[in-house]
């Protein structure tokens, strides 16, 4: 079917310029959501003929899965009115480079941004609290992102195979870094500062980030998840104390540390002592929290 014009919201409407390959959005309000296949996908879906996108007027939310897999989209035009970004909106848009999103955007979605290859920056709006899960997950371009100091929870998978990302900042109001966070961040320089009030790190959170050897972990930390830092960290330096480290629960103990130098009580410098202890090794080859 050729696109030429349509109804993509309640008050909102879209006109396609094939000379151009630009696509034209207006109206008011939030987009219809849509599915990731038959019968669901939206009317923008694999056309490819789409190369800009410029919405306008006040809309206020692109729907889920809207412009998924739009191989060819290069570039898009925000509104100022937009407050949310839903799942999947743009993932699998391998040609996007550059992002600027609005200031008033208030949520970004579930794998709204995953595999789009060649994206090289975009901004995360003052006001987001949440890094959702998988929402930049195979970025490989990616190369730097600076979270804002309103979030307060890094989902799992979210910044999981950014294989050129090597600066990101962690910010303060954290509280969980959850499963395959930075996994396979092969470029992610050191040092990685974890701040005080995070409490649990999830599986594989650092694994695979080839490039980082020192990560400094906080005191606030209950729990860190299994193979958090395989093939990946060379020093872990920790603000409490070697008792207080034993105290915290660790899912799979002696293998997944042995290659790493434990240093206890200062956060700033690499002087601190170095610990050799003796970890605990998983029962019958599963591994389990265990307080050392």
């Amino acid at each position: 079917m050729k696109l030429t014009t349509g109804k993509c919201g309640d008050n909102i409407f879209y006109e396609f310029n094939s000379k151009t390959g630009e696509l034209f959005l207006s109206g008011s309000g939030e987009m219809y959501n849509y599915g990731n296949q038959e019968p669901e996908l939206s009317d923008f879906c694999l056309r490819n003929e789409i190369k800009h996108l410029i919405i306008s007027g006040d809309i206020t939310k692109i729907g889920g899965y809207a412009f998924g897999a739009v191989y060819s989209l290069e570039s898009v035009s925000f509104p100022l009115s937009l407050r949310e970004i839903a799942c999947g909106a743009f993932c699998n848009c391998t040609s996007l480079k550059h992002l600027e999103l609005p200031e008033g955007v208030r949520k970004i979605g579930d794998e709204a941004f995953s595999g789009c290859a060649s994206l090289k920056s975009v901004n995360i709006p003052e006001g987001i609290e949440s890094v959702e899960h998988s929402v930049f997950q195979g970025c490989a371009s990616l190369e730097c992102i600076e979270l804002p100091q309103t979030v307060k929870s890094i989902e799992g998978y979210a910044f999981a195979g950014c294989k050129k990302l090597a600066e990101v900042n962690i910010p303060k109001g954290v509280a969980d870094i959850k499963n395959h966070c930075f996994f396979g961040c092969k470029s992610l320089k050191s040092p990685i500062y974890i701040p005080e009030g995070v409490e649990h790190l999830g599986d594989c959170a650092f694994n695979g980030c080839e490039a980082l050897e020192d990560i400094y972990l906080p005191d606030s930390l209950a729990s860190i998840g299994s193979w958090a830092f395989e093939n990946s960290v060379k020093n872990i330096y920790y603000s409490g104390s070697h008792e207080q480290w034993k105290r915290i629960k660790k899912f799979y103990g002696r293998q997944a540390y042995l290659h790493i130098a434990i240093h206890f009580g200062k956060t700033d410098s690499p002087e601190a002592d170095t610990d050799t202890e003796d970890w605990f090794v998983e029962e019958n080859g599963r591994g389990h929290y265990e307080e050392f």
